[in-house]
């Protein structure tokens, strides 16, 4: 049976001028039908030609059906009798099935239903954004096809246009997404089938995820790129001063405390208990719409100080985002500008846009993050705390970074990053520096070395830690434990180096 339509003339724009239109079928690769008008009056006189030719069609199908063959009805009569069902059940059943109460709901429409409907449920922010951007693909590809028409050959014909240049990982998503909507759609009857019946999207391929040890990087890389974040701004002036140390707030927190960047751009300093040494990240941020308050290593906690004395600005209403996307590719172009390789945490490489276009995109996504869960890991040896702190499963963090991190030294000297101005601790005060601190400071001060005659920043920092180096009283076994961490050696219990054989290259 056809599908009828009202042919209800419709206004639309074409680039500045009224038009008017009137939907006539669909075309074979599932997209809407139109007769062009020229104006309102001559799109009703056409709609009265096409009503007069719908309800002759119907009358002619109906002769149709009353003079079609005796033995073939007879036969359907039969098969019904098997399943204890007529031929008005049957007709009800096709009727139903075939026209759904809002089957004639466009893909415009029915996209549009669900994201109200989402909107209603209290959903946090960053998932309504995600299920927005996803609907609204969807609904500039197919606007205004019936959704009931829609079927998996054109599901699969949309994903191999738009994710053409996508990995995996990003399809997968994406398609599991669709299935989540077309089933919300079967269940509110804009699209109907047999009981039991798959619709359109789960008939879907859905590829795998590809697995991928995580990148991290190295606290040197680290290291080096928030001091060049704070040379950078202590060179300007102004708001701009600000904001550049404002960003280096959301790198603290991305690479000490593994706050994701989309969380760390809500946080505001109402959001820092600087006496708890807590951070919350709240409902609203969150990925995964639970809230967190997270304690702040002793390092993270200098930088913070050490930050807001310095007048860093987090304003989340502000496009945290873009600023910190321009200061980082700031730092990269320092490298490319001298022919240095880029370092992996800011490494990025030319991809493919839904658009069309070709643009740069982080070569290791959330490398920050992974960086901080393979260095916690291997500093507490503890996946529940590490799970508790970044929000995420207890089983993903062992399998995913266990031993991604080989050598607990390096993760000692990650979380010793601090700023070139340390704030002091008052329950620190008056407590001797033990050999593992002069050591670390040591190791610290060989790195600033070669630039503090050129470089007033890391001046400052090398005197700070070549002040902790002599607070404790024996040089030169600061000196021999300094030689044997740099061949990468353990301590034993008295804090004396072990020869560690394990060849770093």
């Amino acid at each position: 049976m056809p599908t009828k339509y009202g042919y209800e003339p419709k206004r639309w724009n074409d680039r500045g001028k009224e038009r008017w239109r009137i939907r006539v079928g669909t075309k074979s690769n599932g997209t809407a039908e139109y007769l062009p008008c020229k104006d309102e009056a001559h799109a009703k006189r056409e709609q009265k030609k096409l009503l007069a030719k719908q309800a002759g069609d119907d009358v002619l199908g109906l002769e149709a059906i009353k003079t079609a063959n005796q033995h073939g009805i007879a036969a359907c009569v039969g098969k019904l009798a098997v399943v204890g069902a007529t031929i008005e059940d049957a007709t009800e059943w096709f009727l139903r099935t075939r026209f759904p109460a809002k089957g004639n709901c466009t893909a415009t429409e029915a996209g549009n239903a669900y994201l109200a409907a989402k909107a209603r449920a209290n959903l946090g922010q960053v998932t309504r954004e995600s299920y927005a951007e996803k609907i609204g693909v969807f609904m500039n590809y197919f606007g205004d096809t019936p959704v009931n028409e829609i079927k998996t050959e054109h599901l699969e014909k949309y994903f191999g246009e738009i994710g053409k240049a996508w990995s995996n990982n990003t399809m997968n998503p994406w398609k599991r997404f669709t299935v989540t909507f077309f089933n919300w759609l079967q269940d509110n009857e804009y699209i109907a089938l047999p009981h039991g019946a798959k619709n359109a999207a789960e008939k879907m391929t859905i590829p795998k995820r590809d697995l991928h040890t995580p990148k991290i990087a190295s606290w040197e890389e680290v290291h080096d790129m928030l001091y060049w974040y704070d040379r950078k701004a202590n060179s300007v002036g102004g708001y701009k001063k600000g904001n550049v140390f404002g960003c280096m707030v959301y790198l603290v927190f991305c690479l000490f405390v593994g706050i994701r960047k989309s969380e760390a751009f809500q946080i505001t300093w109402d959001d820092i208990d600087f006496e708890a040494r807590t951070v919350s990240i709240l409902v609203e941020g969150a990925k995964t719409n639970r809230r967190r308050v997270n304690d702040l290593p002793d390092n993270v906690w200098e930088w913070l100080a050490y930050l807001k004395q310095n007048g860093a600005k987090l304003n989340s209403a502000g496009d945290a985002q873009r600023r910190l996307i321009y200061r980082q590719r700031g730092y990269r172009e320092s490298f490319t500008k001298r022919n240095a390789p880029v370092p992996d945490i800011v490494a990025v490489e030319m991809k493919l846009t839904r658009s069309g276009k070709t643009e740069p995109k982080e070569k290791y996504h959330n490398i920050m993050r992974h960086s901080f869960c393979g260095y916690h890991l291997k500093l507490h040896e503890s996946a529940g705390k590490t799970a508790l702190v970044m929000g995420n499963s207890e089983k993903k963090v062992r399998s995913d970074y266990h031993e991604v991190v080989k050598y607990k030294q390096d993760a000692e000297m990650y979380f010793n990053i601090l700023p070139p101005e340390t704030i002091a601790r008052d329950e620190n005060e008056g407590e001797e520096v033990t050999l593992e601190e002069a050591v670390k400071a040591k190791l610290l001060c060989d790195r600033l070395q070669p630039h503090i005659h050129t470089n007033e920043t890391h001046c400052k920092a090398f005197q700070v830690a070549w002040a902790k180096v002599q607070e404790f009283p024996d040089y030169e076994a600061v000196c021999k434990a300094s030689e044997w961490r740099e061949l990468n050696v353990v301590y034993d219990a008295d804090g004396d180096p072990v020869a560690n054989e394990v060849d770093l290259n």
